[in-house]
């Protein structure tokens, strides 16, 4: 809940492979799906989301 008593909604997302991978290496430091879509989203947002992030579920390999 908010500070003034309203919901708050988060949003988990799964990031899949660029279409761009087949044809360029990822830029180094890039380690997984997830850290790409997470600095793209910075790289394009003027003011980014204070909840933008980055996780990874290890029995699944999901980014």
């Amino acid at each position: 809940m908010t500070a003034d008593g309203e919901p708050l909604f988060l949003q988990v997302k799964q990031a899949l492979a660029s279409v761009l991978e087949k044809i360029a290496a990822p830029p180094p430091g890039m380690f997984h799906q997830g850290c790409r879509v997470v600095e793209g989203q910075r790289a394009m947002q003027a003011a980014s989301d204070i909840f933008l992030g980055v996780t990874e579920d290890p029995k699944t390999n999901r980014h």
